[in-house]
Order: C-alpha cells, then structure tokens, then sequence
C-alpha cells in the first residue's frame, strides 16, 4: 500500500546495506527519499536534477536518502550497486534494498520513484516515472518558499 498524504516518514531500517554509511537525519529539516534502480535508464537520466536539489536545497536543509530497488536478479549485485553508485556520483546515503523490505514500507513497487517529507517527517509528496520531479520540484519551492 502507497503512503497517504501526510504520512510520517517510514523507519529506514531494514536496508540490506547501506552504501556510504546510514542516513544520520536531522530533525526539523526536510527529507527526499528517492528509489532508483541500476536497470532503470530513466533513473540514471533523472539523477541529474536530483544532484541539482543537492546544490540548490542542501544548504537550506534538504537532506538525501537514495534506496536501490532491483527490478532484475541482476540488480541484486550489491557490487554492481556500488560501482553504479559511484558512477553516478551519489554522496548521500545509499539503502540497498535487495529484500524490498524499504519499498514495502513506502509502498514502492517501481523506480524511479520520490517522496518528499515536510520538516515535521510528514510526507507532503509522492511522485514517480517521467514526470515525478516536475511535481517535486514545485512542492520544493513551495516547502523552501515557508522558510
């Protein structure tokens, strides 16, 4: 089952490994949580608008959390998963979720995949495939535009 609005941000454990060492998430500030998988193309062409928010919400609090989600067996190459990681320059913590015990708990059936949560934890977006930043991207502005 999906998130509802208004959701509380979902507890993060559970992660096969995490890639980079666990989120340490500060309280009060706002969070994106967004799934990605080595096999998704349009994941790998979207992480550049993520990287983007790093520069231009970072400072002001925005804090990153990436889970993998595998589509394919594949995918379940937590070595592959780090070399990915790597080449797509992603600094914030990594959540490999080979036993989809994450994406179970958002309610995460495919990637890529975003849910921003408000500074309370409470979600405020959810959004997914090709238009999914478009919507995050305008509830960033309006979260950053209350500050």
């Amino acid at each position: 089952m999906s998130l509802s609005s208004r959701a509380a941000l979902p507890s993060l454990e559970g992660a096969t490994e995490w890639i980079g060492g666990e989120p340490a998430l500060v309280p009060g500030c706002p969070v994106f949580v967004h799934f990605w998988s080595v096999s998704c193309p349009l994941c790998h062409e979207n992480m550049h608008e993520v990287e983007e928010w790093k520069s231009k919400y970072g400072s002001s609090g925005l804090q990153f959390v990436a889970v993998h989600l595998p589509f394919h067996e594949s995918d379940n190459d937590v070595q592959l998963v780090r070399e990915t990681t790597r080449k797509l320059e992603l600094v914030e913590s990594v959540a490999v979720d080979n036993g989809r015990v994450l994406s179970q708990k958002f309610g995460c059936e495919y990637a890529p995949a975003y849910f921003l949560f408000d500074r309370e934890w409470k979600l405020s977006c959810r959004a997914a495939g090709l238009y999914g930043l478009k919507l995050v991207e305008t509830s960033l502005e309006k979260l950053f535009q209350k500050s």
